[in-house]
């Protein structure tokens, strides 16, 4: 499902998987304390390959499920708060040491996402963790605005036989 979300533009899906995260406890009870939530950004050759960030389009849903969370409120002002640089190779078919290699520096947070996370209670949302080093960096990149916590919640995680960890 996520691949066709990504790959085939079936942006319909997003619905479904965000419900998935919604109907998870730990990650439902994780959105709910959060003040404010982070979808990572995809580039801008991606976004002007796909059409859209497949995160947001999880965001917008959980938000509208969530509706009466504080985060939920927020939702729509924190899309500005974190740039992503445009260059480097695609993650995909990368191993572990690559990826970070490849995604060292590759997040920042704009004046306004400093100042919207220090201090609070911040959620970082993806699609599929594999290695862990997208969410890697951009939490390193969150963690400069000194925020109270950083937590983590994906649709789904790739098994660890299937990642590429060489």
């Amino acid at each position: 499902m996520i691949a066709r979300l990504k790959y085939q533009q079936d942006s319909a899906l997003a619905k479904p998987l965000a419900h998935l995260m919604v109907q998870d406890r730990l990650c439902r009870d994780t959105l709910a304390c959060a003040d404010v939530w982070l979808g990572v950004p995809i580039t801008h050759r991606k976004l002007g390959l796909r059409g859209f960030n497949q995160t947001d389009l999880l965001l917008d849903h959980i938000a509208g499920a969530l509706a009466h969370c504080k985060a939920a409120g927020n939702w729509a002002t924190t899309r500005p708060l974190v740039q992503r640089r445009d260059h480097g190779p695609s993650q995909q078919g990368l191993g572990r040491q690559q990826r970070l290699r490849n995604l060292k520096g590759a997040f920042s947070l704009t004046p306004a996402g400093v100042q919207a996370t220090a201090g609070r209670h911040v959620v970082l949302v993806d699609d599929v963790y594999t290695t862990g080093a997208t969410l890697t960096a951009l939490a390193s990149a969150v963690q400069q605005a000194q925020p109270a916590s950083v937590h983590v919640c994906v649709v789904a995680r790739t098994p660890q036989n299937g990642a590429r960890d060489h």
